[in-house]
């Protein structure tokens, strides 16, 4: 033994002490069974580290014991996990191990921790599999009965897989029929028609290798009705093996078996395809042949209707088989379909089926089967061309379901997306890229956690518009509630796993509430490797987090979907250092968004020019017998007409004085003859905002006071949209401060003389701009004093707003104008994102006059 082993062997009899004191009961002491478990904890791993194996599962075992009393059932059930890992990895014993797992599932099940719980079960039947196959079987469709029983059968097909190979491996073919039956219940309801129709493909191998090819037969027909299955190559690989059984060709079934399509099926699927033996008369069918060469019919494990034939078994070879003497059932259905036209020997040189005579002594059917039967002379093959061709006649008339989902795509909205896109003109790519940024700049052993928002209520089941955290939004594009992104850092290819945790297909909740994406569809159309369901994320993170060094996620707020309790939980992790190990997620995902891609600013000159069309509209509407509200209601209406989902903000609708107050959202006044109107407002197109402000006179016509202040304000505006350039090195302080001196000039050559500080607390009292993006005040982490880089997207926002104060000229007073745009900064020159929404007097006189034309 090392010293570090004997040290540490030496700790864990102390953390055992230490566990062992905090379990003791007092007359005024009752046990901290939290307390003792965590030490129970650390002696198990202490164990674990001085090699002492044994010990460490006991000790595990009284965490987990400890944990019970102390009501915290996932953290017993990982206990127990922990000593089922050591028993198996460590000591090889699987038996032991297989009945510690056994016992967190259970734990797991009364954490209300279904899948965790069925995850357990597939480690007993992985460990258990070279010990008993039956045993491992049986644990197998346990877990497959938990996914099932709490309608989470969806999550594991690749268990319903395992449990069916197994269940073909060792021809228990009657519940492998019954487990593939469940798996395409799972299948036929999601966008992957090619894996159901494998899963059907594989049903009728089974029920040949079982040999009962009436069955095989029924299915077939039956799997006609299927959607799309006719037209499938699964569908021409079973009708060519059924049609090998009709015609008793083995050579014919053999070319069937060799199809590729075979070989894309599950390795015991295919292996059992290939080893089937079609007997080469009527009565005794086929089934499967082991490498012996002896029958694996499931039909040897049935009780058959009247005794089976006694005496040895004919030797297998052409013209024999294991002879099986059909029930009445049998032999009833195989008249009905047809089969008395029995061909016998086929000569096949070319692999083409010519039918010889058929000797009248084969079978001789009652004279009732005879009448019933001749008039239907048809084989097999013949009656499933005839159920494939009214199965497509009957599907052509039926209208095809379009798939849904919680938000556009371009499959449902081609009007809006170009395919290849997960948001209107984003696509994969970039998001993939956007992922790829964010876990390059971290160190190895990271993991990244972001929450969507949640659906928030005015009242009992009245909710508010759905608007997404657009961190989480930037990374995945995800839309909907309730749902979170986890990115794990690791030396795959592509450098991370990705999980999404989103509300499963439902039903019945989506009648009322429209469409869910679905987990399905979280992998197939947004890139996750993993989708899991929403509900499990408070049970699975704090587990998930637990194995890595760094974790970067944010506090929540009342909007977010991660539980305030769990993230407590990620932040005190016991097993880590809490300043080292937590780290905040969104000041990383800003120093991306705040440089925007060609795409996004595509998306942005689009926003600026509908907000910019709008205000044209809203100015040609105005007039004094408007009240501000309607002002609100014509610019939202024209925004929404030109493609923008919703506004970026509450408008400020602000006419006369109303426009002294910054944040004037109540706008609900009337409009006054002689008074300005200034509207600060935008629309939100494909998830980004606009943000505009424009002043004009309410009944058309600017006063000569209103114009002299209104070109102080306009020439800031348009100097410091010059200095928006990477080339200038400015930031938007340095901007801000050029903007202040040019509205004291300007203000000077008026011959107004403000009092000291009055320009930056009253006159003028807020920044010239910001950052503008997937937020209207975006990546708010983002110093001012940062400087401009090309692709940023800021506002240049000058404004005067002279208070009725003696200390100014009367005409000026009450007066308020803020002149906004939407600038994305270019390498030697800036580009005006809001340019259509008219600035100059000229311009905007002209507007207001065309409407009143």
């Amino acid at each position: 033994m090392s010293a570090v082993e004997e040290a540490r062997l030496k700790d864990a009899l102390q953390y055992l002490r230490e566990a062992d004191k905090n379990t003791e009961k007092g007359f005024f002491k009752k046990p901290d069974w939290d307390i003792a478990a965590q030490y129970y904890e650390k002696a198990g791993q202490a164990f674990k580290a001085g090699k002492s194996y044994d010990q460490s599962i006991q000790a595990f075992t009284k965490a987990s014991d400890a944990m019970i009393s102390a009501t915290s059932m996932f953290m017993a059930a990982r206990a127990m996990e922990n000593a089922g890992n050591i028993a198996q990895l460590n000591l090889g014993q699987s038996e032991r191990a297989a009945e510690l797992y056994k016992r967190a599932s259970d734990l797991y099940m009364r954490n209300m921790t279904p899948d965790r719980a069925a995850e357990m079960l597939e480690k007993c039947a992985k460990v258990m599999e070279p010990l008993s196959a039956d045993a491992a079987i049986d644990y197998y469709l346990n877990a497959c009965m938990i996914y099932e029983s709490e309608d989470r059968a969806r999550y594991a097909t690749e268990t319903f897989k395992k449990t069916i190979a197994l269940l073909v491996k060792h021809r228990r073919f009657d519940k492998a029929t019954e487990m593939l039956q469940a798996l395409g219940n799972i299948q036929k309801d999601t966008p992957n028609k090619m894996a159901y129709y494998k899963t059907l493909l594989s049903i009728i191998i089974v029920q040949l290798a079982a040999g009962d090819e009436v069955e095989a037969g029924r299915r077939f027909q039956a799997f006609c009705s299927v959607e799309g299955f006719v037209h499938s190559e699964e569908s021409a690989v079973a009708h060519a093996m059924l049609d090998a059984f009709d015609h008793r060709d083995q050579a014919y079934y053999n070319q069937a078996a060799a199809r590729q399509h075979v070989g894309f099926l599950d390795n015991e699927i295919a292996r059992l395809a290939r080893g089937i033996v079609v007997a080469d008369d009527l009565i005794s069918g086929g089934g499967y042949v082991d490498a012996e060469g002896s029958s694996q019919s499931q039909r040897q494990h049935q009780q058959p209707f009247y005794p089976q034939q006694q005496g040895p078994p004919r030797p297998l070879g052409p013209g024999s088989g294991p002879m099986r003497q059909p029930s009445p059932y049998q032999q009833t259905t195989r008249l009905l379909a047809g089969r008395l036209v029995r061909p016998s020997t086929l000569t096949s040189t070319s692999g083409s089926l010519a039918t010889k005579s058929v000797s009248s002594t084969a079978l001789k059917p009652t004279p009732v089967a005879r009448i019933v039967t001749e008039p239907l002379c048809m084989t097999g093959s013949s009656q499933r061309r005839l159920a494939s061709f009214f199965s497509s006649a009957t599907k052509a008339k039926q209208v095809k379901a379009v798939p849904q989902y919680g938000q556009p795509t371009w499959m449902t909205h081609p009007h809006l997306m170009k395919q290849g896109e997960i948001t209107p003109g984003l696509t994969a790519t970039e998001y993939e890229l956007r992922r790829t940024l964010l876990m390059e700049s971290l160190p190895k052993g990271s993991i990244v956690i972001s929450t969507s928002y949640r659906t928030r209520y005015m009242t009992n089941n009245i909710f508010y518009p759905f608007h997404q955290n657009t961190d989480f939004y930037y990374l995945c594009g995800f839309n909907e509630p309730d749902s979170a992104l986890v990115l794990e850092k690791d030396d795959s290819t592509r450098g991370y796993k990705m999980t999404m945790f989103v509300a499963p297909k439902n039903t019945n909740i989506e009648m009322w509430e429209g469409p869910r994406t679905g987990l399905d569809a979280a992998k197939e159309i947004f890139g996750a490797d993993e989708a899991t369901d929403a509900n499990l994320f408070r049970y699975r993170i704090v587990d998930i987090a637990s194995r890595y060094e760094n974790v970067y996620f944010d506090y929540p707020g009342p909007a977010m979907f991660m539980p305030m309790d769990i993230a407590k939980k990620l932040h005190n992790r016991p097993d880590s250092d809490i300043m080292s190990s937590t780290k905040n997620l969104s000041p990383l995902i800003q120093e991306l968004r705040v440089v925007k891609s060609e795409a996004e600013i595509k998306i942005m000159r689009q926003a600026g020019e509908i907000s910019g069309k709008s205000f044209i509209e809203t100015m040609k509407f105005t007039n004094p017998q408007r009240l501000e509200h309607q002002v609100y209601a014509k610019f939202d209406f024209e925004c929404r007409m030109r493609g923008s989902q919703m506004m970026a903000y509450v408008p400020v609708v602000a006419g006369g004085t109303n426009a002294l107050t910054m944040h004037y959202v109540n706008n609900d006044q009337p409009l006054k003859d002689g008074d300005l109107l200034l509207m600060d407002a935008g629309g939100e197109w494909n998830s980004y905002a606009s943000d505009i402000t424009r002043t004009w006179p309410v009944n058309g016509k600017f006063t000569e006071a209103q114009k002299d202040l209104y070109e102080v304000v306009l020439h800031a505006n348009k100097e410091c949209i010059k200095l928006c350039t990477e080339e200038k090195g400015l930031s938007l302080n340095q901007i801000h401060d050029v903007s202040m001196r040019l509205t004291k000039e300007g203000l000077s050559q008026l011959g107004i003389k403000p009092l000291a500080h009055d320009v930056d607390r009253r006159l003028y009292p807020h920044h010239v701009g910001h950052y503008l993006g997937m937020d209207v005040h975006d990546t708010g982490d983002i110093s001012r004093s940062r400087p401009l880089k090309e692709g940023m997207v800021i506002t240049i926002e000058p404004g005067l707003y002279i208070p009725c104060d003696p200390a100014y000229p009367e005409k000026y007073q009450g007066i308020g104008i803020r002149i906004e745009d939407n600038v994305a900064i270019g390498k030697t020159v800036p580009y005006v994102l809001s340019v259509t929404a008219p600035k100059e007097i000229v311009d905007i006189e002209y507007c207001c006059a065309s409407g009143k034309e």
